[in-house]
Formats: C-alpha cells, structure tokens, sequence
C-alpha cells in the first residue's frame, strides 16, 4: 500500500499540539524555526507501509495516517525512534501523549502559507514512487524495489551496495578472463589437438590470452576510484547538511569523520593505473 498523503486538518492538529517542538523527550528543537523553514519531519509510530518500523498489517491506511499515529521530530529523533528495540508502539505513545499534554493549554498556531508547503512537498512525491514500484513489484516476480523513503542516507547507502556488487561483478569477469586461455588449452588438449601449434602463437597474436586485459585492469580500477570519491564527495555533502540541523548527532558525526577520512585517503594518495 502506498501512504497516505496527509490532510491539512490533519497537519494543524498535529502543530496544534506540537508546541513547535520536537516531541522527543527534553528535545526544544523547533519544527519551524525563526527563519519560518519547516525543519523536522512528521513520523509514524506504526510504520505508512510494510516493511517500516513497528508496522502493523491489521492496521488500515487511514488509521496509519490518522493524528493518533503521527507525532512531529527533528530529524537526528526521528533515526533514532528507528530502533523498534527500544522504541517500541507503548514507548512512542505515551512519548506523543506527554508530549501533547505539555501544551493542551498554549496551542501553536501553523500559518496557511506553511500548511500549504508541508502539505504538498511532505510525502507526496515519495507516496507516488512507492505506489508505482508496489504496484510492479505485485505484478511482476522478478520487478526491480526501490527505497522509496525521503531519507537521503538511505538512497546513499543503496548506492553503496549497487556499486559494490558492481565491483564484485567486474572482478569476477577479469577472473574468468585470466583463466580463460588455460581453459581453451585443457579443451583442447581433451580432444587430442596438438598443444604445441597454440603455444607457438605469440600472446600478443592469441585473442584468448589476454583479453580486455587495459580494460580490465587499468580502466576498470581507474573508474572504480573515481565513482568512489564522487560517492564520499556526495556522503559528505549531505551529512554536513544533516548535521547543521542537529549538530549534536554523533552518529552522523561519527560517519561523517569515517567518510572524510577516506576521501582525505583519496585525495591524496590515490594514483591512476597505467
């Protein structure tokens, strides 16, 4: 099922009750801050579709999309409410529910402008890729998923796992390669030809000695360098943004040092093959 896009009465209600905090225990984070820009995200206790956290199948869309279901986060609450461990349904409940309490007496008044931008750029670009890659992948087996999350380290890390079955792919080609030649000589030699008329073919005149060998191992591991500080370029860029939302984040801290590190590597110790 593709989530539902939220209303705007279900929007003011939720910032209603939100005071303009974050409803993370002892969190002041704002949920829009002075400069007026929208800078947390609206989350679910039971996950909008399966295979999110804390999902419930027996949940209908419109009960995973109603107020009672939703509280608002800064985004460094919103990865850590992600571990169903310790962030269970009851935890986040009585979490929304002392939240709200707080400020039962004192609402928060959302503008029509900013009601109007959450509403429309919240989730619904996001809803309608899900909706078309569920509805392939229910009718085809072998149809291609795709996170369909506005998580920008989740697409990242995506990317991450699509490049390195690249990179496994890539070597086991130059395996078969280097191996192919001693192959083509056992078939041969397994059907009685003479070995010594294919040995006295220079290497450089056999196609079956060192194929694609430049490709293989000059330009294919000059590709793989640069596609991977292009990733680290991008990884840091976005975890540097992150972070300027919600400084005091050491995981993203801690991966962003990981990252910088290695580009560092890069930056100035990697050499081309040649």
């Amino acid at each position: 099922m593709a989530r539902k896009a939220h209303t705007k009465e279900i929007i003011r209600e939720l910032f209603a009750k939100s005071g303009n905090q974050c409803a993370f225990p002892d969190c002041n984070h704002p949920l829009i801050d002075d400069d007026g820009d929208y800078v947390a995200q609206i989350c679910h206790i039971e996950a909008a579709s399966e295979g999110g956290e804390r999902y419930n199948e027996r949940m209908t869309d419109d009960e995973r999309a109603a107020p009672s279901n939703l509280l608002i986060m800064c985004h460094r609450h919103h990865v850590k409410t992600n571990n169903v461990d310790i962030y269970t349904v009851p935890i986040l409940q009585d979490m929304k529910r002392q939240h709200e309490t707080r400020f039962s007496e004192n609402q928060y008044h959302i503008s029509a402008e900013k009601l109007l931008e959450i509403t429309e750029t919240e989730f619904d670009f996001w809803a309608e890729i899900h909706m078309k890659n569920q509805k392939h992948l229910s009718e085809f087996d072998l149809a291609f998923p795709i996170v369909s999350k506005n998580e920008p380290l989740a697409h990242i890390d995506e990317m991450w796992k699509a490049i390195q079955w690249l990179e496994r792919y890539a070597n086991d080609v130059r395996k078969f390669h280097n191996n192919l030649n001693d192959q083509i000589k056992d078939h041969l030699s397994n059907i009685g030809y003479d070995l010594t008329k294919y040995d006295n073919v220079k290497y450089y005149h056999n196609p079956f000695a060192l194929p694609m060998w430049e490709m293989e191992n000059l330009g294919v591991p000059n590709t793989f360098i640069a596609i991977e500080a292009a990733m680290l370029s991008l990884e840091c860029g976005v975890l540097h943004t992150l972070l300027r939302q919600t400084p005091t984040d050491q995981a993203l801290q801690d991966r962003l040092d990981e990252k910088k590190a290695r580009l560092a590597d890069i930056a100035e110790g990697a050499i081309l093959y040649d």
